[in-house]
Protein backbone atom coordinates (compact mmCIF):
# COMPACT_ATOMS: atom_id res chain seq x y z
CA UNK A 1 0.00 0.00 0.00
CA UNK A 2 1.55 3.68 -0.81
CA UNK A 3 0.17 6.35 1.48
CA UNK A 4 0.42 9.68 0.77
CA UNK A 5 -0.20 12.19 3.17
CA UNK A 6 2.39 15.20 4.19
CA UNK A 7 2.22 14.68 8.22
CA UNK A 8 4.71 12.86 8.54
CA UNK A 9 2.83 11.25 12.15
CA UNK A 10 -0.02 10.08 9.86
CA UNK A 11 2.47 8.32 7.84
CA UNK A 12 3.93 6.61 11.10
CA UNK A 13 0.63 6.09 13.12
CA UNK A 14 -0.70 4.25 9.77
CA UNK A 15 2.73 2.45 9.59
CA UNK A 16 1.70 1.19 13.22
CA UNK A 17 -1.82 0.21 12.51
CA UNK A 18 -1.02 -1.63 9.58
CA UNK A 19 1.63 -3.60 10.51
CA UNK A 20 0.62 -6.30 8.53
CA UNK A 21 0.89 -4.98 5.29
CA UNK A 22 3.85 -3.19 3.35
CA UNK A 23 3.46 0.56 3.71
CA UNK A 24 5.27 2.67 2.09
CA UNK A 25 4.50 6.59 2.94
CA UNK A 26 5.62 9.61 0.77
CA UNK A 27 5.43 13.32 1.54
CA UNK A 28 4.01 14.64 -1.35
CA UNK A 29 2.17 13.99 -4.53
CA UNK A 30 5.39 14.77 -6.54
CA UNK A 31 6.90 11.85 -4.62
CA UNK A 32 4.40 9.22 -5.31
CA UNK A 33 4.40 9.89 -9.21
CA UNK A 34 8.06 10.08 -9.10
CA UNK A 35 8.15 6.28 -7.66
CA UNK A 36 4.60 5.11 -9.05
CA UNK A 37 6.82 6.36 -12.93
CA UNK A 38 9.87 4.38 -11.25
CA UNK A 39 8.05 1.48 -11.15
CA UNK A 40 7.03 1.06 -7.25
CA UNK A 41 4.24 -1.81 -7.49
CA UNK A 42 1.27 -0.73 -5.25
CA UNK A 43 -1.97 -2.45 -4.62
CA UNK A 44 -4.16 -0.03 -2.73
CA UNK A 45 -3.21 4.22 -2.72
CA UNK A 46 -4.53 6.45 0.52
CA UNK A 47 -3.88 9.68 -0.22
CA UNK A 48 -4.14 12.92 1.82
CA UNK A 49 -6.46 14.88 -0.57
CA UNK A 50 -5.00 18.56 0.98
CA UNK A 51 -1.10 18.43 0.26
CA UNK A 52 1.44 21.24 -0.58
CA UNK A 53 1.91 21.35 -3.98
CA UNK A 54 0.01 19.23 -5.82
CA UNK A 55 -3.36 17.53 -4.09
CA UNK A 56 -4.61 13.93 -3.87
CA UNK A 57 -7.10 14.65 -7.27
CA UNK A 58 -4.14 15.53 -9.50
CA UNK A 59 -2.51 12.10 -8.19
CA UNK A 60 -5.73 10.31 -9.21
CA UNK A 61 -6.07 12.23 -12.29
CA UNK A 62 -2.63 10.91 -13.14
CA UNK A 63 -3.28 7.59 -12.83
CA UNK A 64 -6.31 7.78 -14.45
CA UNK A 65 -4.24 9.00 -17.28
CA UNK A 66 -1.02 6.68 -16.52
CA UNK A 67 -2.64 3.46 -14.43
CA UNK A 68 -6.27 3.58 -15.07
CA UNK A 69 -6.31 0.11 -12.86
CA UNK A 70 -4.61 1.87 -10.26
CA UNK A 71 -6.35 4.73 -10.13
CA UNK A 72 -9.66 2.20 -9.34
CA UNK A 73 -7.76 1.19 -6.35
CA UNK A 74 -7.65 4.60 -4.55
CA UNK A 75 -8.75 5.55 -1.23
CA UNK A 76 -9.26 9.69 -0.26
CA UNK A 77 -8.57 10.93 3.32
CA UNK A 78 -9.25 14.14 4.71
CA UNK A 79 -9.51 15.89 7.87
CA UNK A 80 -11.27 19.13 5.72
CA UNK A 81 -14.54 17.86 4.13
CA UNK A 82 -15.32 21.20 3.16
CA UNK A 83 -12.02 22.46 1.79
CA UNK A 84 -12.82 23.34 -2.02
CA UNK A 85 -10.15 20.20 -2.67
CA UNK A 86 -12.15 17.60 -0.71
CA UNK A 87 -15.42 18.93 -2.76
CA UNK A 88 -13.15 18.70 -6.16
CA UNK A 89 -12.62 15.09 -4.39
CA UNK A 90 -16.29 14.23 -4.56
CA UNK A 91 -16.68 14.72 -8.06
CA UNK A 92 -14.31 11.95 -8.51
CA UNK A 93 -15.49 7.80 -7.82
CA UNK A 94 -12.87 7.87 -4.86
CA UNK A 95 -13.97 6.94 -1.70
CA UNK A 96 -12.99 9.32 0.88
CA UNK A 97 -12.23 8.93 4.71
CA UNK A 98 -12.55 11.63 7.03
CA UNK A 99 -10.06 12.14 9.67
CA UNK A 100 -10.26 10.84 12.69
CA UNK A 101 -11.11 7.35 10.85
CA UNK A 102 -10.39 3.91 12.81
CA UNK A 103 -7.88 1.50 11.28
CA UNK A 104 -10.39 -0.69 11.11
CA UNK A 105 -12.77 1.50 8.89
CA UNK A 106 -9.52 1.79 6.67
CA UNK A 107 -7.99 -1.87 6.93
CA UNK A 108 -11.93 -2.55 5.87
CA UNK A 109 -11.72 -0.09 2.62
CA UNK A 110 -8.16 -1.25 1.91
CA UNK A 111 -9.04 -4.79 1.87
CA UNK A 112 -12.14 -4.39 -0.55
CA UNK A 113 -9.97 -2.48 -3.13
CA UNK A 114 -6.77 -5.13 -3.12
CA UNK A 115 -6.51 -7.42 -6.00
CA UNK A 116 -7.89 -11.25 -4.75
CA UNK A 117 -4.79 -12.75 -3.37
CA UNK A 118 -2.68 -9.98 -2.57
CA UNK A 119 -4.70 -8.44 0.76
CA UNK A 120 -1.24 -9.16 3.04
CA UNK A 121 0.77 -7.19 0.48
CA UNK A 122 -1.41 -3.65 0.06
Amino acid sequence: MLVVDDEPMIGRSLLRAFVDLEVTVLLSVEAAIEQLDAGLEVDVILSDICLPGECGVDLYEWLVAHQPALSERMLFMTGSPTHPLALRARRTPVRILEKPFSAELALAEIMRLAPQGRSNSA
